[in-house]
């Protein structure tokens, strides 16, 4: 972490550029003398055991791979890498190995490392939508969201399946398809240990342990523990037989 601090001190400050030592915090004005300095921290006494990583640019060390990938990307005098951070980015990514957190929702106290993610959940408590569908006019409170509905109308399915080449519009749903092939059922019943593919499987299993009826006929008051055994019981009261024989045409 003190390599990688040490970095960080070398970002841009008002536009130019400061090398510093990562040992001494000693400011260095030209990348030339940047890497002297370090060099002569090596000669007095670091050896290649304590440096592992090394820089293939311009030969500097760091006991951290993380350091290095940090000095490759912050340009310190030259381009190592063809894109380039900012000093803000680097600091948004040093509070996740500080456990900094720096926004707090007023709501209900909880922390996060950015501000995007704090305005996300804020919508959680406002009820905010700002994203809306021009198709049907639905508003959804994250862009991620309204990208993925758009594909009810375009119908677009751009998640395939390597095994059958079967198409869907969400990953989610890819993922629940492939368990189809691999027969993986991650979902266990802590009761008895059943396992489900799907995670509603195991919530609707649980009903015949607890007992739970949420589905309840209107006209009666009978309640069932699965919307499909609700479904068939309003056919008492509709009079509705949607099943005919083939045979003899009866309807069912």
């Amino acid at each position: 972490m003190e390599e990688m601090n040490g970095i960080v001190g070398s970002l841009v400050d008002n536009g130019e550029k400061s090398h510093v030592c990562t040992k001494y915090r000693k400011h260095l004005g030209h990348n030339w003398a940047f890497r002297r300095d370090q060099q002569a921290h090596r000669e007095d006494g670091s050896s290649a055991r304590e440096r592992p990583d090394k820089c293939n640019v311009c030969g500097q060390c760091f006991t951290q791979n993380m350091a290095l990938v940090l000095h490759k990307t912050l340009d310190v005098g030259k381009s190592h890498l063809k894109g380039k951070v900012s000093a803000k980015c680097v600091v948004k990514h040093k509070k996740f190995h500080t456990g900094q957190e720096q926004y707090r929702c007023q709501e209900c106290g909880k922390c996060f490392a950015s501000s995007s993610a704090l305005v996300r959940l804020k919508r959680l408590h406002t009820g905010e939508k700002p994203h809306q569908c021009q198709e049907c006019g639905k508003c959804f409170a994250e862009s991620s969201a309204l990208l993925s509905h758009k594909r009810v109308h375009t119908r677009e399915k751009p998640y395939k399946c390597q095994e059958c080449g079967k198409c869907f519009a969400f990953s989610s749903a890819l993922v629940r398809h492939k368990r189809v092939h691999t027969r993986e059922k991650p979902y266990k019943c802590q009761e008895c240990g059943k396992c489900f593919a799907f995670s509603s499987a195991l919530v609707r299993h649980k009903r015949l342990h607890t007992g739970e009826k949420p589905y309840q006929c209107q006209e009666c008051g009978k309640c069932f523990a699965f919307s499909s055994n609700l479904a068939s019981h309003k056919r008492l009261h509709t009079g509705e037989k949607p099943y005919k024989c083939q045979e003899c045409g009866k309807c069912l």
